[in-house]
């Protein structure tokens, strides 16, 4: 059986302190994010309380935009750093991660090349030792 989604877990499940994390105290820029009244916001402040939908959209929003669902639900955005419940991830070691695998293939795809040419220039000798084989008997017969 699915778990059911819990918003605002990072804030004690209270709405009212998530919108005012989200939006701080301004009413009109949340009213208009939700294309409600300035009055529907204070309504859903004072009470404490939304609709489902808005309550997922706003944690979605405090939490950095991350998904909704099973492992994001527990993890959230501040600033430049990711909170897990594993531990925090800045926005730096992802990138440097990134390059880093980036490099990591790069570097794969050039020692294959390597290996390649190598290999080419191995035949390569090969042939060219033939040849002259070939003809060292050939001048051996003509003398």
């Amino acid at each position: 059986m699915r778990k059911r989604f819990q918003p605002f877990q990072q804030f004690n499940h209270d709405f009212g302190i998530a919108l005012v994390d989200v939006f701080g105290f301004d009413f009109d820029t949340a009213a208009a994010h939700f294309g409600v009244t300035k009055r529907t916001v204070y309504n859903w402040y004072d009470n404490n309380k939304a609709p489902r939908y808005i309550m997922v959209h706003l944690d979605i929003i405090s939490r950095g935009y991350l998904p909704a669902y099973f492992p994001f639900d527990e993890w959230r955005i501040v600033g430049t750093d990711i909170h897990t419940p594993y531990g925090v991830i800045s926005a730096f070691e992802v990138e440097f991660t990134k390059r880093f695998m980036w490099l990591a293939r790069e570097a794969t795809a050039q020692l294959q090349n390597k290996r390649m040419a190598n290999e080419e220039m191995r035949l390569t000798v090969e042939r060219i030792l033939g040849e002259a084989d070939k003809l060292q008997m050939l001048y051996k017969q003509a003398k």
